[in-house]
């Protein structure tokens, strides 16, 4: 005899058939794939970010160091080159200096 097809379709009856460790395992399962969908969302959008970040952005920091570091070698020429500069410009166009250096925070430059 077969079995009617109205008894193949999963029913609340047929639900309650399940173990409680079966309930748990699909609840887990569904939750374990509503992660993984969200994962390979914030995936996408990071990897856009990034894109985005190195196509227009750091090309400009970049552009925004090496400015910033010739301008370094100037100002560290000119300081050393100034005799006619009284002891407080000196002190103060050495911070400058310092300053700079620590906002380009370059490692290999050399004067």
């Amino acid at each position: 005899m077969k079995t009617p097809a109205f008894h193949m379709v999963p029913t609340q009856e047929t639900e309650s058939l399940l173990t409680p460790a079966q309930k748990t395992f699909n609840r887990l399962r569904a939750k374990i794939k509503a992660l993984q969908e969200k994962y390979r969302a914030v995936t996408q959008e990071l990897d856009a970010s990034l894109q985005f970040y190195y196509a227009k952005i750091r090309p400009e920091e970049v552009a925004f160091q090496d400015a910033l570091l010739e301008r370094i070698k100037i100002t560290y020429q000119f300081y050393k080159s100034q005799k006619s500069l009284s002891k407080a410009n000196l002190k103060s166009l050495k911070a400058s200096i310092k300053e700079y250096r620590a906002m380009n925070d370059f490692r290999s430059a050399s004067f």
